[in-house]
């Protein structure tokens, strides 16, 4: 993992510079966190690099076996959401954008609420992607205008509009029970 990816860090020393405050990563893994120990169906499913939803190896040990990280094999990781949910379990997948066009071919299993968001000057996946990723999910869209492939980086609301959308499935799901 610590080859896989890095943040920024003090060459001489190597110490490694999270900056401050709140990160995407740190918020989604407390609200995963919190998700997991209050339900034992949630499962967290990731592909790689899971530090980046704020699953360090710390946090994945005390998810237990309620954290699967699928490594390079995000088709597997959608076949695997959409079995384990139809047995019951609540799966939640996450994944860097640019990997989601490995699973493309497993999209139409999944039969959970989705929320894709990009920028609207994407030049890596486009937003013309995005559209159609969100079309072939029956997902929410929200598309940054301005912004690009780092929209999440970028936006200043993007945690917000994560969380909102998480809690608002949350709520629906409870009500749906």
């Amino acid at each position: 993992e610590g080859f896989h990816w890095t943040a920024p860090f003090d060459i001489p020393s190597g110490v490694v510079d999270w900056g401050s405050g709140e990160s995407y990563g740190g918020i989604l893994g407390d609200y995963l966190m919190k998700k997991i120990k209050a339900d034992p169906a949630v499962v967290v499913i990731h592909s790689a690099v899971p530090a980046g939803i704020g699953f360090f190896a710390d946090r994945r040990k005390e998810a237990g076996k309620q954290f699967i990280d699928v490594g390079i094999a995000e088709e597997h990781a959608i076949a695997l959401a959409s079995g384990l949910a139809k047995g019951g379990a609540k799966p939640v997948y996450s994944t860097h954008g640019t990997f989601i066009q490995r699973t493309y071919d497993q999209l139409s299993q999944i039969r959970c609420s989705c929320f894709v968001i990009g920028g609207e000057d994407d030049r890596v996946v486009s937003a013309q992607a995005s559209r159609e990723l969100a079309e072939k999910l029956g997902a929410e869209l929200y598309l940054y205008e301005g912004l690009g492939h780092a929209a999440s980086e970028e936006a200043k609301d993007f945690n917000t509009r994560v969380l909102e959308f998480l809690l608002r499935d949350s709520e629906n799901e409870t009500a749906e029970s």
